[in-house]
């Protein structure tokens, strides 16, 4: 993580603006607290990636929260070539809007973000062809990748950073969730429980279509029960095989099968928010 941090810092001045790409359905979360340090006075512009399976609504509260901090968020589906056709234009008016001229060169951006937040993808889908590893593992992108994208840009994709520790818990609960922490380091019987405390809470009538239950059991730990009952998910003398329910439950949130959603909402109050040229300052 440091070492991708420090190439990131060293890179950051040969480039003109700073794409940020975050998750949809959890902006905050998926967005490294160290963006403002790294991006220093680039222009930013943030990814709101799959949303197609965001909660609509809400989604539109973040763009508009994002907007008012002087951020443009952008709204893709890094696989639809007609969605990333907008991030040229909204790169280019970025830097247009800082008074930046730039004249018998490509407009040179920089992709950033967490692990598993579709950089790579994106990279693929706007380059028209495989120059990235793409995978459904966190870390896949391992170093520095440069391409020239139609219409005067060429983009630099980086390897994903986390940071060391989660100031709030809940965060880390988030990314463990959609699939930015991996898996193999988890406990992931316990992030779905953590995921049926979110979803009791936020979105219970997914719940009940998804596994066709009638009531939620207050007890998240009984929940994810009822859930491997539901699907199967039962060993020898009739014991719940948690380990399997957990994995059902987790791959239906992180496909979309289980419905759109968004685990969390823009801040109701102003609070510390990392934007461009920030450095380590509050909005």
């Amino acid at each position: 993580m440091n070492k991708t941090r420090r190439l990131i810092s060293e890179n950051v001045n040969k480039v003109d603006v700073v794409i940020e790409i975050v998750e949809a359905r959890a902006p905050l979360s998926s967005r490294n607290p160290m963006i403002g340090e790294i991006v220093k006075e680039k222009p930013l512009v943030i990814l709101l990636n799959k949303a197609d399976l965001a909660d609509p609504s809400i989604l539109n509260l973040w763009i508009s929260w994002f907007g008012e901090k002087g951020i443009p968020a952008i709204p893709i589906t890094a696989t639809l070539k007609a969605d990333v056709k907008k991030i040229i234009a909204g790169c280019k008016k970025a830097v247009a809007d800082t008074g930046k001229v730039i004249q018998d060169r490509p407009l040179k951006g920089m992709i950033i973000g967490i692990p598993n937040v579709g950089k790579s993808t994106l990279f693929n889908t706007l380059a028209g062809k495989t120059k990235a590893k793409v995978g459904n593992t966190p870390g896949v992108t391992r170093e520095f990748q440069l391409i020239r994208i139609g219409d005067g840009l060429q983009l630099f994709d980086t390897p994903g950073v986390l940071w060391h520790k989660f100031e709030d818990p809940l965060v880390g609960v988030h990314l463990a969730v959609i699939g930015s922490i991996k898996d193999s380091i988890l406990p992931l019987e316990e992030v779905a429980v953590e995921a049926c405390k979110l979803w009791k809470e936020l979105y219970p009538e997914q719940l009940k279509a998804r596994y066709n239950l009638e009531e939620l059991n207050e007890v998240p730990e009984l929940l994810l029960e009822d859930i491997g009952r539901r699907r199967g998910c039962i060993r020898k003398g009739g014991v719940i095989d948690y380990e399997k329910a957990a994995k059902i439950l987790l791959a239906d949130i992180r496909s979309g099968r289980i419905g759109v959603f968004c685990l969390e909402k823009p801040p109701l109050e102003a609070e510390p928010v990392l934007v461009q040229g920030s450095g380590d300052r509050n909005a």
